[in-house]
Order: C-alpha cells, then structure tokens, then sequence
C-alpha cells in the first residue's frame, strides 16, 4: 500500500551524497510528524523543537559514521531517536512510560522508582565474551524481528485485522488478556489462547541454531513487546494513513486505521495523522487563495 519505502530509500541514498536538496526535503516530509510527536510528550514548545532538531542531527551522524546501516522504515527510525532522546532526557519512570505507545492502558501499579546501579549486570565477564555476546543477542534480535514482521504481513494479507488488533493490545500496549478481551469485546479464555499459539508459533519459526537453551529470549512476551514498540510493526505507512483520511481505504483496512489511531491510540501514527490534516488544510487554503485571485485579478487591473 503506497510507495513509502522507495521514496524514503532515494532520498537516504541521496542524503548520503550530500544532496542539500533531499536534506531539505526529508526534513520538509518528516518534521511536522515529529514535532507533533514531541509536543505530545513534553510541556516545553522549545524543548520538542530542540529534540526534533537532535532527531535530524543523529540521523545524519549515523548516515555519516555508519553508512552501511539500512533502514528499513524511517518513520519508525526516527521516532525511535525521538523516543529515546525524550526518555534521555527526563529519566523518571513516570515519563518512560508517558513515551510508551499506549499510556491510557500504563498501570499505575508499576510506578516504583528503579534504581539505575541495581539495572547493571555484575560478574567479571572479559571484554571480548561481552562483545560476543551482544553480537548474538543483536543477532537474535533481528530473527525475531523478521519473525515477527513475516507473521504480520501474513495477517495483512489475509485481512486478519482481529489478531493484529489483539497483537497491538497484548504485546505494544502490554495489556493484560481481561482489559484485551473487553476491549475487543471477545472471551478472555480465546485472548489467552491466543496469546500463547502466538508465541509459541514465534519461537517455532526461529531457525534451530539461534535459540537459546531455555527458550527464555525468544519466547518471552517481553521480548516480543521490545521489538513491536522499536520497529513499530503494525503501524500503517504514511501513504495509508493518507488515504484513511481521504476515506478511500477499503472497509477492513479503515476499521483497524480507526481502532489504530483512536481506540488503541497509537501516538506516533496520531502525530503523523495530524500532520497529514495539516497539510490537507494547507492545501485547500492555498487552493481557495489560488481560486479567488484568478476569479477576482480582472477587476484589479480595471
């Protein structure tokens, strides 16, 4: 749906040559979507700007130290540097949470404080064995994430909009199987089912060679949850966003749009909804001035 990535990969491709012009245009096509994001998160109109332009600065940091890097959506690379300079930022578990996808479900029983020292593994690991082992884990992460993105696509493919529904419920929002199967009006014995073949259909899929012994990776919810807020795997692209609020999706797409933007909430696709209202108005403005000139520029020169 929509020519999103390709667009976005010319103008990588070209921003790496230094073209001031595909620079300009990133920024012109992605700031308004951010901005709206960061005012979201932060009371401060100066600090959203500030971290939108740190956004922009370490995408191209990154472009230049590691130009090897792919990015596969850069909307979601770029609300994931948002993300993550806001919770720099402000480092309390209150605002880790505000910058998670779906505050209205965050539970203020896990409001505790986190003592940051207690969160660093101890032992005497050698430099070169952590080194090791964080080469496998990037690696596993990025098996699970093609895992996860290829069960996704199937149940795009098949319209099967009710479990991505679930997905973003139980894994992005970190519900639990009650507050999902209310919201879905389903039987939570069916959420919890559901649940488990889900993940268990996950760690089937993972190639034998990168499990670990315990499974305990790979089949937690928690790790699955990681992957689904970094890469923002449900998430509609821009381009079917667009077409969401020219209403020419069809019926089961719009619904899971409408569930996506309003029952679930997900902020980053309402900041780029509204940056897509904004432009539409933009536009009809422009074109409501362009008619008046033309209807009235006669009796100007009379």
């Amino acid at each position: 749906m929509g020519n999103d990535k390709n667009s976005d990969i010319d103008l990588l491709e070209a921003v790496r040559k230094k073209d001031v012009d595909a620079w300009g245009k990133l920024i012109e096509q992605y700031q308004g979507r951010l901005l709206n994001y960061a005012k979201s998160k932060v009371k401060q109109q100066s600090d959203a700007e500030d971290m939108v332009q740190e956004t922009f600065t370490s995408l191209l940091n990154m472009l230049h130290k590691t130009p090897e890097t792919e990015i596969h959506r850069l909307d979601a690379y770029l609300f994931s540097i948002l993300r993550n300079a806001i919770c720099t930022q402000y480092r309390s578990r209150w605002v880790r949470s505000v910058c998670l996808i779906q505050d209205a479900y965050y539970s203020k029983d896990s409001n505790e404080e986190i003592n940051a020292a207690e969160q660093i593994t101890s032992g005497d690991l050698s430099v070169s064995r952590c080194v090791s082992e964080n080469e496998q884990n990037a690696l596993r992460h990025q098996i699970l994430t093609g895992v996860l993105k290829d069960i996704i696509s199937k149940y795009k493919d098949a319209l099967n909009f009710r479990d991505i529904k679930m997905c973003d419920l139980l894994f992005y929002s970190k519900m639990s199987s009650t507050d999902t199967a209310n919201i879905l009006d389903q039987n939570e014995s069916s959420v919890r089912v559901f649940k488990h073949r889900f993940l268990k259909q996950v760690n089937q899929e993972i190639p034998e060679q990168y499990k670990l012994s315990d499974n305990s990776m790979l089949n937690s919810a928690n790790s699955v949850s990681d992957i689904w807020e970094s890469t923002q795997l449900t998430c509609p692209k821009y381009s079917t966003l667009r077409k969401f609020a020219m209403e020419s999706l069809e019926p089961a797409w719009f619904d899971y749009i409408d569930f996506h933007l309003t029952t679930f909430g997900c902020h980053f696709c309402r900041a780029s909804f509204k940056d897509i209202q904004r432009r539409h108005t933009s536009e009809k403005q422009r074109s409501m001035q362009e008619s008046i000139m033309s209807s009235t520029i006669g009796f100007l020169t009379r």
